[in-house]
């Protein structure tokens, strides 16, 4: 007797593998497609949140937007970040420089706080070089840096350079002795610089009684 073998079930397990196979296929293709969030061990720049950090100040510091942060770390709004948390930058990130105030001092910015008088009758130039930029001094002037009879003569501001000229009258507590200071106050930052000025012509005081010439 001859033995026969049925076919059917064979093909439909075949059938129903390839079914589901083509309904997941079917799922997958209209599933949303997610980008991963770039990984901060393959950043080639990255920036650590510190307290205060926002996703702006971190892009007005590296010259980039808040849009390309979000999109290359995965962020949705409104953007909240932890401090410690690593955020990548592209890789054209550049810290932005910051641009100091007028009458502000950098750190590293250093003066020489050059002045020089020039005398004529009772008025004086002043002149300044290497002085902070764009700033605007009180000036005063006085006898001894511990006398208190300092006077406010008048002010002045500085150019873009640093340098700066101006005339004053020289008030007559200081115009009859043999040195005196001009000091210079930035109102912005209240740092006083002195100098002290010798008189190069002796001038005789109010009152003062010429002195006698000696007989021939």
């Amino acid at each position: 007797m001859k033995e026969t073998y049925q076919q059917g079930k064979p093909k439909g397990r075949t059938v129903a593998i390839v079914s589901i196979l083509i309904v997941a296929a079917l799922l997958l293709s209209v599933l949303p497609q997610f980008t991963q969030p770039a990984s901060a061990a393959t950043c080639s720049k990255k920036h650590t949140v510190v307290s205060g950090d926002t996703l702006s100040s971190i892009a007005a510091k590296y010259n980039t937007t808040v849009q390309v942060l979000a999109q290359l770390n995965d962020l949705k709004e409104p953007y909240v970040l932890s401090v410690g948390q690593v955020i990548c930058l592209p890789a054209n990130a550049t810290a932005a420089t910051a641009t100091p105030k007028p009458g502000s001092t950098s750190s590293k910015a250093k003066y020489n706080y050059d002045m020089s008088v020039t005398r004529s009758g009772k008025r004086i130039t002043l002149k300044v070089a290497s002085f902070p930029p764009n700033s605007n001094f009180i000036v005063r002037t006085g006898e001894s840096l511990r006398f208190p009879g300092w006077q406010k003569i008048g002010k002045l501001k500085t150019n873009k350079n640093g340098a700066g000229e101006a005339t004053y009258g020289l008030p007559d507590g200081v115009r009859f002795v043999p040195s005196y200071y001009i000091c210079l106050k930035n109102q912005i930052t209240d740092k006083v610089s002195c100098k002290k000025f010798f008189q190069t012509v002796a001038t005789a005081r109010p009152g003062a009684r010429p002195t006698p010439t000696p007989k021939p």
